[in-house]
Order: structure tokens, then C-alpha cells, then sequence
């Protein structure tokens, strides 16, 4: 949410050039990646808490 964030006051037209070393910044996307990292994490945290409960 707070990448997405960003690119929402990037678009109201606050300099945020700051952020330029994020991935894919530039275009408006900036919350692809984390967002991706995100939800690979949930599903093996997902999983493994999952699996405890079976045991």
C-alpha cells in the first residue's frame, strides 16, 4: 500500500524524484514489485502455518 502511495502523490504532481531508484517507478508502477514479493512471502507463511496445524 505505501508504494502505491507513492505513485498516487506522484501523479497529484509532488516531486518525488527520490524515489527514482525504485523499479518501475518511472511509469507509474512502483508497487508491482513489492506487491509480488508480498504475496510469495504470505503464501510460504500461509503454508507453513498451514502445516503446523496439521501436525
Amino acid at each position: 500500500m505505501v508504494f502505491s502511495l507513492l505513485d498516487a502523490v506522484k501523479v497529484m504532481g509532488v516531486d518525488m524524484s527520490t524515489f527514482n531508484f525504485l523499479p518501475l517507478f518511472d511509469v507509474g508502477m512502483a508497487w508491482l514489485l513489492p506487491t509480488l514479493v508480498a504475496m510469495v512471502v504470505a503464501k510460504f507463511v500461509g503454508a507453513r502455518d498451514s502445516a503446523l496445524a496439521e501436525a
